[in-house]
C-alpha cells in the first residue's frame, strides 16, 4: 500500500509519502518542508508543521527527503526535521560547495521581502546541510532527469528544469557567500527570485498503475520542453496560482484528484478561481480539495483538515480521506 498525505502547512508545501510492502522494504519519503515562520501557524489552528505532522504519524526515519526548490514555504521546516529525524538521503537541487557549509550570507535592510527570504532560506539550509552531513546523511543533487524504481510496481520519475537556470542559481548563490558589494548581491537575489520556482524537481510517481504528479511551484513555461504526463492525482503547482495551469496542461494532465496546497489567508486571488475553473471545464477531476480551510464557492466551503490523505492499495484502488 501506498500512503500519501498532503500535509496543510498553510501556504507552503510538505507531503509524506510512506509504501508499506509485505514482502518488506518499506519506504518513508517527505516532499519540502513547509514554512518556518511562527505566525503562518498561529492564524490557524488546524495548520501544523512538518515536524509536529510527522511526531503525531510516529515518523522515526526518513529514507529520502526531497527539497524541491529554494523558496522558504518549501524549504523552511528543514533545519527542524534535521534535528529529530534521521534522514538517509537528501534530494537537492543545489548541492552546497564544500566551504560553504554551514555559512550565513549577510542581508540588508533594503532587500526586497523576497530576496530576504532567500537569504533566510539559504542560510537555513547551509545549517541543516551541515548536520546532516554530520548525521551521515547522503546529499543527492539532482541536475538531470531520471527514473527510480523501489519495487515491480513503485517508481519514480525525477524531473527538473534545464541546465541553464540551475548554471545560473549556483553563480548566484555561490557569489553570495564571498565578498562582494551587497546592494549588487541583493540585485541578484531579485533575478534568482525570480525564476526559482522553475528550478523545482517535479516527481512524477507510478504505483500499482496509479500516477502521483507533484508539481512543486513549476511554472507553464516549465512544461515547454518536456511530454506532460498524465495522472490520477495532482498537487496543483505554485498552490494554485495562475501561472501554474492552463487549459493545455489540465487536458493533458487529465487528473482525478487535484491538491491545492494553500492557506486560506491570501489575498491575491491564490488560488484562482480562473484556475478551479480551467481544471474542471478541461479535466473534470472527481474533487479539487484545498489543505487550508479556503471558502471560495461554489469550488470550496472552508472544509477543515490537517492533511488530505489518499491510500493506494496492491490492485490500484484509491481511497481519499482527510484528518
Amino acid at each position: 500500500m501506498l500512503k500519501v498525505d498532503f500535509i496543510n502547512v498553510g501556504y507552503g508545501d510538505s507531503v509524506l509519502l510512506r509504501h508499506y510492502n509485505r514482502k518488506g522494504g518499506d519506504l518513508c519519503m517527505l516532499v519540502d518542508t513547509g514554512d518556518c515562520n511562527e505566525a503562518n501557524y498561529l492564524e490557524s489552528d488546524i495548520r501544523v508543521k512538518s515536524i509536529d505532522y510527522l511526531v503525531s504519524e510516529k515518523v522515526e526515519k526518513i529514507d529520502i527527503l526531497v527539497i524541491s526548490h529554494l523558496h522558504l514555504d518549501h524549504v523552511g521546516g528543514l533545519l527542524e526535521i534535521t534535528e529529530k529525524i534521521p534522514v538517509k538521503e537528501l534530494w537537492v537541487n543545489y548541492k552546497l560547495d564544500h566551504e560553504y557549509i554551514g555559512k550565513e550570507i549577510k542581508c540588508s535592510i533594503n532587500y526586497t521581502d523576497g530576496a530576504k527570504n532567500l537569504v533566510r532560506s539559504i542560510n537555513l539550509y547551509s545549517k541543516s546541510i551541515s548536520m546532516l552531513i554530520a548525521k551521515g546523511t547522503l546529499i543527492k543533487e539532482i541536475i538531470w532527469p531520471y527514473v527510480r524504481s523501489f519495487s515491480w510496481n513503485f517508481e519514480m520519475e525525477i524531473l527538473c528544469c534545464d541546465s541553464q537556470k540551475l548554471v545560473r542559481q549556483r553563480e548566484i548563490i555561490d557569489s553570495l557567500f564571498v565578498e562582494g558589494d551587497v546592494e549588487q548581491k541583493g540585485c541578484s537575489l531579485g533575478e534568482l527570485d525570480a525564476f526559482t520556482n522553475n528550478t523545482s524537481i517535479v516527481l512524477n510517481i507510478c504505483y500499482n498503475n496509479v500516477r502521483i504528479l507533484l508539481g512543486a511551484d513549476a511554472y507553464i513555461s516549465y512544461w515547454d520542453s518536456r511530454t506532460v504526463p498524465r495522472c490520477d492525482i495532482l498537487k496543483l503547482p505554485h498552490h494554485g496560482h495562475r501561472d501554474g495551469i492552463n487549459k493545455q496542461l489540465a487536458s493533458q494532465m487529465n487528473p482525478r484528484y487535484v491538491v491545492i496546497s494553500v492557506s486560506n489567508t491570501r489575498l491575491d486571488d491564490c488560488p484562482s478561481k480562473e484556475s478551479v475553473k480551467t481544471l474542471y471545464a478541461c479535466a473534470n477531476p472527481t474533487c479539487i480539495m484545498c489543505t487550508d480551510a479556503v471558502n471560495m464557492p461554489p469550488f470550496f466551503h472552508g472544509r477543515r483538515h490537517k492533511a488530505i490523505s489518499f491510500e493506494i492499495d496492491d490492485a490500484g484502488q484509491i481511497s481519499c480521506i482527510s484528518q
